[in-house]
């Protein structure tokens, strides 16, 4: 008796890399244009998560409509880079500024990601006039 197609056979598993398949991300995965491309919605949401999920959403995502998100999330990482490394060879009063530095721009990137995941574009307000990505 052949088996009924399930809804995930139809994503065309096989045309899509591993590392997406580890990721579990095969249900943002649109292959209709004769490969693969990750969604706006989800380039947004991974432009936000970690450094790795920006460059997938930055080489493999919605380039083109997301770059309201793919430039904030590239701010908010190198700004929590920066501060960290700070942080790490200053101590004392400086290192408690520098940490509540840090608390500040982890509640921007959680605004962002909440932003990204309701399909808003939200400018930041003390990193929305730093454009990397043009």
């Amino acid at each position: 008796m052949p088996q009924a197609a399930t809804p995930l056979a139809k994503l065309k598993l096989r045309q899509t890399p591993y590392f997406l398949h580890f990721l579990h991300l095969r249900a943002i995965l649109n292959t209709t244009k004769g490969g693969f491309y990750v969604s706006k919605k989800a380039t947004d949401i991974l432009s936000y998560i970690t450094i790795i999920g920006w460059f997938i959403a930055y080489f493999f995502g919605d380039r083109e409509h997301c770059k309201f998100h793919l430039n904030q999330g590239l701010v908010i990482f190198i700004c929590y880079m920066i501060l960290s490394i700070l942080r790490s060879y200053i101590g004392g009063f400086i290192g408690v500024i520098l940490w509540i530095l840090m608390i500040i721009v982890f509640v921007m990137w959680l605004g962002g990601l909440i932003n990204a995941i309701k399909g808003t574009e939200n400018p930041m307000l003390i990193i929305s006039n730093i454009k990397i990505i043009k």
